[in-house]
């Protein structure tokens, strides 16, 4: 009997172990989409697979096993958003370093970028070069391609993250015409050195056609 109980109790553990394996990179990536910090992140995966371990009785004969793992760490985000709203109550946000990224983006431009207009892969970058400070060398041997490549595809992320901040995300109208307005000067600068940089016998010319 008792040697029964020890081998129902292994046949669980590999079968426990198993089926954390196959699901653990599934969890990582659905929790580091929603939680950008590395650490947090990583403490939000350890409690759902403490959840599924108490649970593995339930868990075992549950139809869609992956899918009860993906609804454990959704309510536990669930539950660290909740903590963090409190946090955030107590403590002003300004300058957490949760919060603060590379290039100066903070949250509201996070929350903007990672909910609106990426696809899997640029949400992937985004969170590892913006928000955790992925070198990148170490972005280029995650992704098995060159340094060059690795600055190409950092540089075009970069160019789509500030339009999707632009683009009626986070300026206001008055922001926009404002920034529209530096370029209406810049351009008439640039033009009016360009007429400076002629001779005066080109200027005048250029007058009497007008």
């Amino acid at each position: 009997m008792h040697k029964k109980k020890t081998e129902e109790m292994e046949a669980d553990h590999q079968e426990f172990t198993r089926l954390i394996r196959e699901n653990q990179a599934i969890l990582y990536d659905f929790i580091k989409c929603r939680i950008l910090d590395k650490s947090l992140a990583q403490d939000v995966l350890q409690e759902t697979l403490y959840i599924a371990y108490k649970k593995w009785d339930q868990l075992k004969e549950h139809p869609n096993q992956t899918g009860f793992l993906i609804e454990t760490a959704r309510y536990k985000i669930q539950d660290f958003n909740k903590k963090t709203r409190k946090l955030q109550r107590e403590i002003p946000i300004e300058g957490h370093e949760h919060i603060e990224a590379k290039d100066q983006y903070g949250k509201v431009e996070l929350d903007i970028v990672l909910e609106n207009n990426l696809d899997k892969e640029d949400k992937k970058r985004f969170s590892r070069y913006f928000v955790r400070g992925f070198k990148i060398p170490e972005m280029a041997k995650l992704e098995n391609t060159s340094e060059n490549n690795m600055s190409v595809r950092i540089n075009r992320l970069r160019g789509k993250v500030a339009k999707i901040i632009y683009d009626g995300k986070v300026f206001d109208k008055k922001q926009k015409m404002s920034v529209r307005n530096d370029k209406k000067e810049t351009h008439i600068i640039e033009r009016d050195k360009d007429q400076a940089s002629k001779p005066d016998d080109e200027i005048q010319k250029g007058t009497e056609q007008k």
